[in-house]
């Protein structure tokens, strides 16, 4: 296996992207984050590629204290271990990882023989597609918009019930409102709004 770190996100991600648009829907939160470490938002990153007889077989990225994400694209049995190794010697801390349930599992595992430790599953995620669609279905009235600081006091509680209800780390209602106003200045929460009302699932 070779193996590369980067320490300039362009650069990575002009070696990567065009093989994370071809499954754009599995790998999308992986290419937001490296949207967001291009725009300057991450102080601390690392950015890895495995390649396997030139081709790039791996991908990996991580903005700590978030976990890792690994992404294996061609299943090379003990890859997984190889990467492990290799953020080992590098002085790279993991203490949990992101991925496809067989990917994350290899490299946990990998990870924690490594170093004594018995790996936990956090969370069980999954990930869902819209293949087709109904079009006899009659439209919800309303349209969306870009929410906006009216709206940050039920976002808030709602990013607190959400934390509650799934397990994850519950932020303070002080992080959370912290939290809600960035996501506002940057324009990537939306409301559906019938007549001047919230309208809810």
């Amino acid at each position: 296996m070779e193996w590369e770190m980067y320490s300039d996100a362009m650069v990575f991600a002009e070696q990567v992207e065009a093989l994370l648009y071809k499954r754009e829907d599995e790998y999308s939160l992986f290419i937001g984050i490296l949207e967001q470490i291009k725009e300057g938002r991450y102080e601390e990153y690392y950015l890895g590629i495995a390649k396997m007889d030139g081709e790039i077989a791996a991908v990996c990225l991580m903005t700590p204290p978030h976990p890792l994400q690994l992404i294996s694209f061609n299943g090379h049995a003990g890859l997984e271990k190889s990467i492990a190794e290799k953020l080992m010697d590098s002085g790279i801390l993991v203490d949990s990882i992101i991925g496809d349930r067989q990917t994350a599992d290899a490299f946990a595992r990998a990870w924690s023989a490594k170093k004594g430790t018995v790996p936990k599953e956090v969370m069980n995620q999954g990930l869902y597609r819209a293949d087709s669609v109904n079009r006899k279905l009659v439209k919800s009235p309303g349209t969306w918009r870009v929410a906006s600081g009216k709206d940050a006091q039920l976002l808030e509680e709602w990013m607190l019930l959400f934390e509650r209800d799934t397990g994850i780390a519950a932020s303070t209602p002080a992080e959370a409102a912290r939290k809600i106003d960035d996501f506002l200045e940057r324009k990537e929460v939306f409301v559906w709004e019938d007549r001047g009302k919230w309208c809810r699932a």
